[in-house]
């Protein structure tokens, strides 16, 4: 799978540089007013640039993965994030907006982690960033059922990367990415997900799968099910427009579908529990 990972997650740095100056200024579409950049820096006497900023809402602290720069929110300081943002170990009765007031937020890259979502807590985001951002990371979180995966596109419209481990998708996924308009992505990933991801309608997902960047890849890792029912089900989608790609060369050039048990990852020897696919010859893109 590592091949996947070389051709498809940018580092931070080249995110940076794929944003135009156009771009690193848009405010994201959001329901509440964007906080400004100069109002908020007004009102502190420093604004410190960092790079990549954790947030660990459950103690309280604050760190830049990748620099020596100390975060302490006891200071008159603003916080001036660059390229990414992680927001982990929120809980339901805490309200992450006080935090976030320490920073200026201009990531590429949103990670949330073991947190308690709900809309509240991603508008509490949106709201303060100042420009879009194009990765989105959701893992292990436990989401109210107002938070649906096209809530999650409707409030950070801007991402052509997404990123999902123990979401639960169930088999409306294309139908809603459809209905939000979702074209021209650049990565969907789904990990630890259950075969009813597949249970989807085939024109649906041809008309998904066509609509995306010409260097897409949608991952699929499952821990749930066996390995002869995925196959079964992956044949049932798939066998009418897809095709079984085992040449290195062709998968570095098409658009294309991963699917794999989560067992076997990172396993080379277990070919037999992950395919790849493309699109057959004579069906057309667009």
């Amino acid at each position: 799978m590592s091949y996947l990972f070389e051709r498809f997650t940018n580092s931070l740095s080249e995110l940076r540089d794929s944003v135009s100056p156009s771009e690193a200024v848009s405010p994201v579409p959001s329901t509440s007013e964007s906080h400004s950049d100069d109002t908020l820096s007004s009102d502190y006497q420093q604004v410190v640039d960092t790079d990549i900023v954790n947030i660990d809402v459950k103690t309280r602290k604050c760190a830049d993965k990748f620099s020596p720069i100390v975060i302490d929110l006891s200071q008159d300081v603003l916080y001036r994030v660059n390229a990414g943002l992680s927001i982990v170990n929120s809980e339901e009765e805490n309200d992450i907006s006080p935090l976030l007031d320490h920073f200026l937020l201009n990531p590429n890259e949103l990670i949330i982690s073991n947190c308690h979502v709900t809309p509240y807590f991603l508008q509490s985001i949106a709201s303060r960033l100042q420009k879009e951002i194009l990765w989105f990371k959701l893992e292990q979180c436990t989401v109210t059922p107002e938070v649906s995966l096209e809530s999650i596109c409707t409030t950070f419209q801007s991402v052509n990367r997404f990123w999902f481990k123990q979401f639960s998708f169930g088999n409306d996924w294309v139908k809603s990415l459809l209905k939000v308009g979702k074209t021209g992505m650049l990565l969907f990933e789904m990990k630890n997900v259950s075969i009813d991801v597949l249970d989807i309608d085939k024109n649906d997902f041809l008309k998904f799968f066509k609509a995306q960047n010409e260097r897409f890849v949608l991952q699929i890792t499952y821990n749930k099910g066996t390995v002869p029912e995925w196959r079964k089900r992956t044949d049932d989608l798939l066998k009418d427009n897809f095709v079984v790609c085992n040449t290195t060369a062709m998968v570095m050039s098409s658009r294309l579908i991963s699917i794999q048990c989560s067992k076997c990852s990172f396993q080379r020897q277990h070919r037999a529990c992950k395919a790849t696919y493309i699109l057959k010859s004579g069906i057309r893109y667009k």
